[in-house]
């Protein structure tokens, strides 16, 4: 009776012994992109830019609304638009008022690739489709601290004007991009600061009143 017990626990030893045991994977990191992706995907933002061009423009001021929606086509886009009105600084423009004149800015197309590790791509939308406008090289130390005081600084030229820019996310409502333009025929730079508006509340309808009472005879 020893005998069996013995061959069945060396048969069950070497059974467990053959068994292969899968590696034990973690989950893949989370990108900057991915995070990117995350931190404006469906949000609407206040925007104030201040605009001094000391060559090719004009001083002044733009405040509205800026808004990252998902593209119903492309499940790898944000598009983003932005509504406002732009006041000048001197009156001597002869625009506005007070008030400012109505000015929308150039609808854009935010393109998050597949690939985690590649850095996410701002595109000019037009009618012909998207035309690339510059790339957003955040550096893989910034998921650490994510999304306190991660920036990255890209470059387009526009004809033989350069625009330097450099994207700051301040923390998870504040964000800041600030560019410097110059060439033959500008000079100039531009703030732009975005802080995150609250979603509006959706108010439940009140319920019906009661019925009256009947008095019981």
């Amino acid at each position: 009776m020893k005998g069996s017990i013995s061959s069945i626990s060396c048969c069950l030893l070497t059974m467990a012994a053959s068994l292969v045991v899968p590696p034990v994977t973690s989950l893949p990191a989370r990108s900057s992109s991915h995070l990117l992706r995350e931190y404006l995907n469906d949000s609407v933002w206040s925007l104030r830019k201040r605009l001094e061009y000391r060559r090719g423009g004009a001083f002044g001021k733009w405040t509205g609304t800026a808004t990252f929606t998902e593209d119903p086509v492309r499940c790898d886009t944000l598009l983003y638009t932005e509504e406002g009105f732009l006041k000048f600084d001197t009156s001597t423009m002869g625009l506005g008022g007070s008030e400012g004149i109505p000015s929308s800015g150039r609808p854009l197309a935010f393109v998050f690739p597949a690939d985690s590790e590649a850095a996410a791509e701002v595109h000019f939308v037009e009618e012909a489709g998207f035309r690339f406008f510059h790339k957003m090289p955040f550096s893989p130390e910034v998921v650490a601290h994510w999304p306190t005081s991660a920036s990255c600084s890209f470059e387009h030229l526009c004809v033989k004007d350069l625009y330097s820019g450099c994207w700051t996310i301040l923390d998870e409502d504040r964000f800041q991009i600030r560019w410097h333009v110059f060439g033959p025929t500008k000079d100039g730079d531009i703030v732009q600061e975005y802080e995150r508006q609250e979603p509006p509340a959706t108010l439940l309808p009140l319920p019906p009143p009661p019925p009256p009472l009947t008095p019981t005879p």
